[in-house]
């Protein structure tokens, strides 16, 4: 990465090897030791092609690219395709890094960012989510706010149908939304527990929205509370010393036997 940023004269020799010797001494990423010195800000608004994310994620080498827009150009097909038609990279990885692409667009995350997380993908066999989260790249407000419908959505354990069809039940019986999925059967108690936990943590910024879906669908794959799935993940969050710290304070409960 050093090499590119000289290559593309973004940061000078010098710089290079300043940032090189604090990323190793602070175990931090080379684009965060630069941007701390003050040599290296990324731009509020990126693009980037397909080849050059793999190019400067370190997967592709510039020749293979310009192999592959030669190609491309001669059989009128998209490079990325070119590139898994030659056994260069896969399919699945390709729709990775336009999903990347697609966050470098909207400002996400910028290019060098985005390569980390292809890299790590690549090199782990993890999904992107995980890689994100793993890199600390999200970082969520202390004060974002995100309905639980829309949490356990991002996580891939319900629809936007089902989400729905509790908005629209909740208006005739004024409950709320995590109830009804319940009530329908849609999400189970344990996992309706854990959502609460992760809502609270994500508010109050012990947990980025990535690491928050990671360990929901960590804590729904082995049936496990909240903060053990966090715990095995590696993850620090506030020790609950009572019930009521698990518990979403805008929410009130039902503690009767039904």
């Amino acid at each position: 990465t050093a090499q590119v940023f000289v290559r593309d004269e973004k940061i000078t020799r010098d710089q290079a090897i300043q940032g090189l010797k604090a990323a190793r001494l602070r175990q931090v990423t080379i684009e965060q030791s630069l941007a701390e010195h003050g040599f290296y800000k990324p731009r509020a608004s990126e693009k980037v092609k397909m080849g050059e994310l793999f190019v400067i994620a370190g997967l592709l080498v510039e020749k293979d690219v310009i192999n592959a827009l030669e190609l491309g150009l001669l059989r009128e097909q998209p490079v990325g395709e070119v590139l898994v038609d030659s056994g260069l990279i896969t399919k699945e990885l390709l729709d990775t890094a336009v999903r990347l692409q697609e966050m470098v667009d909207n400002n996400t995350l910028n290019v060098l960012e985005a390569s980390q997380v292809l890299r790590q993908i690549q090199s782990q066999g993890i999904n992107m989510a995980q890689a994100v989260a793993e890199l600390g790249l999200l970082k969520s407000s202390a004060h974002e706010k995100i309905k639980l419908g829309e949490l356990l959505k991002m996580a891939g354990l319900i629809t936007d149908d089902d989400i729905q069809d509790a908005l629209n039940l909740s208006l005739r019986n004024a409950a709320l939304v995590g109830k009804i999925l319940l009530i329908n059967g849609l999400i189970d108690e344990r996992l309706l527990h854990a959502a609460l936990r992760c809502q609270f943590l994500l508010r109050e910024g012990f947990l980025s929205q990535e690491q928050a879906i990671v360990a929901l669908n960590y804590c729904q794959k082995l049936q496990c509370s909240f903060d053990d799935a966090i715990s095995e993940l590696g993850w620090t969050a506030p020790t609950r010393t009572a019930p009521s710290a698990a518990r979403d304070p805008d929410i009130k409960y039902d503690t009767a036997p039904s």
